[in-house]
């Protein structure tokens, strides 16, 4: 502005300190910031919604209707009226909220699905969140990210650049460095699209749930990571937040802050904010659980990518498992399928390996397919026994010992078992630490041989008829002098409305499996193959997110626990929501187990809804709480 205007219309005075500020100079600018305002919220939104047009309009209408002359006095109307300049105020902040809020944060479970067809809705926006965990333990929670406001445009994907950091204490003392008490880690949820179960001839899945269904984890950076919406839902991106808890035991229950902070990509106006507030409680969950986990985890990746996994990869697939609570096994392999490195790793005993990692309790070393029905012959024994022997000192030096397993029958008829006795007694004669694995239901027969029974949750066909989980085997097993363990399993089966992680099952079911494992006393869960990934060769190439929506389910995503995602040249697993929720689970059952009979006096019966999954893993956090005070 020109200062030295004649005629009184002065907006200053230049002096030695600087221009000294008229109110008129300030209001002639705050007039301009307005105008900007009016441009910025005509540009962003407007243009492309009727509805943003028409709150423009109405200002505009209720400005001439306070104009003189019928409206065309266009200035000195609102000098000489103070309601108009607080009228300015209020039409300024109309236009600034509408811009401020076109993002908004709402957070929800890890056991709801956002979008999609058994998608929940939308829980309302927040700017706050808790999240507690025991040491050791990680736990997840989503957030959607939404456009609002009085406007947006519905057909361009939304663009955000998200972060997470540690927010300050102010009352800390700067020179005291605070021990780390949470690993935060992001990840957008990307949809696949859903068409229904392939053709199989022997397991026929009902049809149901078909459409987008958030289910990929696809990694991010902590910082400043750039993230789109898919097309067919431009306007929400929704990412999951992963809390992990330092295992320290019986620390003092720290409550750290951290801030997400989601701001649209090239716009100026301010971010969304969701204010974290992470406590650690004192139960501390171990590195490697007394419940059973086991999950098939290489089994056709090389199909897949054609070649095999480097060794490098090969870690970080055995991380990734030991992670989620699974152990990663070769529930078809002859021999150990680790390198004696890798084989420390998932034992635990890995040079350099950070206390708060995650140990494996399976080792499965050999198997003998086709239900069992094949004898071990007197040279197939002379091939065999120096192999045993070698397996047995290979293991002993891992420190893995107390954890191999043969499973030397699936789904066995009856006639197999003359011979699965024969092979187990055999089998313990060279190898007496091997235990011996049947998947199938208890049976008289062999109650004196087998230390694990594995049965499938609950059959829907003839298939798993005589192989699935029933209370009378259960009990048969336990009463056997042996004490042999009774493991289940999800597999393609069960359908509905049993309870399975299948892309078509609600998310919540793989939670549940964690209640209803500690409540049917099982001793451990298993999963029959997670990387079933070849029939999805042709988009190897293909990056994110067209993978993602071009990606074949099979069986409704039955063997398909986690996704391929390339990262420096390397293939590395990202989870399914349906993972994330296994995982929680598993530290679900550790809690459970740890809370004993208590928490069985407050919460009974099968437990699948989300709200009240919740409930008793809360109920389970204090009991055990208040019993170290």
């Amino acid at each position: 502005f020109d200062t030295s205007e004649k005629g009184g219309w002065g907006y200053g005075w230049n002096t030695p300190f600087g221009t000294v500020e008229t109110p008129y100079l300030i209001g002639t600018r705050e007039g301009w910031d307005d105008r900007r305002w009016i441009e910025a919220y005509r540009k962003q939104v407007a243009t492309k919604d009727p509805a943003a047009r028409d709150a423009l309009d109405g200002i505009l209408k209720q400005a001439i209707a306070k104009r003189t002359d019928k409206g065309k006095d266009t200035v000195n109307d609102f000098y000489a009226e103070m309601a108009g300049y607080e009228r300015m105020d209020v039409w300024r902040a109309r236009l600034a909220e509408a811009l401020a809020a076109t993002l908004t944060l709402h957070p929800a479970s890890a056991m709801v699905r956002l979008s999609g067809p058994s998608g929940i809705a939308l829980p309302p926006k927040a700017d706050t969140y808790t999240v507690e965990a025991a040491g050791g333990e990680v736990e997840s929670f989503q957030v959607a990210v939404r456009r609002g406001g009085a406007g947006a445009p519905a057909d361009a994907p939304l663009k955000v650049q998200v972060e997470i950091r540690a927010k300050p204490d102010p009352a800390a003392d700067p020179m005291k460095q605070k021990a780390v008490s949470f690993w935060v880690s992001l990840y957008q949820v990307m949809d696949v699209n859903y068409k229904g179960p392939a053709a199989n001839d022997t397991f026929k899945i009902p049809p149901g749930n078909e459409g987008w269904i958030p289910d990929v984890c696809l990694p991010l950076a902590t910082s400043g990571f750039a993230v789109e919406a898919q097309a067919h839902n431009p306007g929400q991106v929704t990412l999951l937040v992963e809390v992990e808890s330092v295992r320290q035991a019986f620390r003092p229950s720290p409550s750290d802050t951290y801030e997400l902070t989601v701001k649209e990509a090239g716009s100026e106006f301010p971010p969304a904010i969701l204010t974290l507030t992470l406590r650690q409680r004192k139960v501390v969950l171990p590195a490697r659980l007394d419940f059973m986990t086991g999950v098939t985890w290489n089994w056709n990746i090389e199909k897949y990518l054609g070649r095999e996994l480097t060794p490098v990869e090969r870690s970080k697939f055995i991380d990734f498992f030991l992670r989620h609570r699974l152990t990663p096994a070769s529930f078809f392999s002859r021999g150990p399928s680790f390198s004696p490195e890798e084989l420390r790793q998932i034992a635990g005993g890995a040079p350099g390996k950070a206390e708060d990692g995650n140990a494996g309790n399976i080792f499965q070393l050999f198997h003998i397919g086709g239900g069992g029905k094949r004898l071990l012959d007197d040279k197939a024994k002379t091939d065999l026994e120096p192999k045993l022997r070698d397996w047995r000192k290979t293991m002993q030096d891992a420190g893995a010992l107390d954890f191999c397993y043969a499973l030397i029958g699936d789904e066995c008829p009856p006639e197999a078992y003359p011979m699965i006795r024969a092979n187990a007694l055999w089998l313990k004669s060279v190898f007496p630490e091997l235990k011996i694995w049947l998947a199938t239901r208890p049976v008289p027969d062999l109650l004196d041989v087998v230390d694990a029974w594995d049965v499938v949750t609950a059959h829907s066909t003839g298939y798993y008829s005589a192989h699935s989980y029933t209370p009378e085997g259960q009990a048969l097993a336990r009463g056997a002098p042996g004490k042999p363990k009774c493991w289940w399993f999800y597999s393609v089966e069960p359908y509905g409305p049993h309870p399975n992680c299948r892309i078509d099952n609600a998310l919540a079911d793989s939670r549940a499996i964690g209640w209803l494992s500690f409540t049917k006393g099982m001793d451990g869960f298993e999963y029959f193959w997670a990387t079933d990934w070849a029939m999805n060769e042709k988009l190897k190439a293909e990056p994110y997110p067209g993978k993602a929506e071009k990606w074949d389910l099979g069986l409704s995503g039955a063997g398909q626990l986690c996704y391929p995602v390339e990262v420096a040249g390397q293939c590395v697993p990202a989870a399914s929501l349906r993972l994330v929720n296994l995982r929680d689970a598993m530290e679900d059952w550790a809690l459970f187990r740890l809370a004993g009979n208590a928490i069985q006096k407050e919460f009974a019966g099968e437990i699948r809804d989300p709200e009240t999954l919740a409930k008793v893993r809360q109920r389970a956090l204090d009991l055990l709480e208040n019993s170290q005070k």
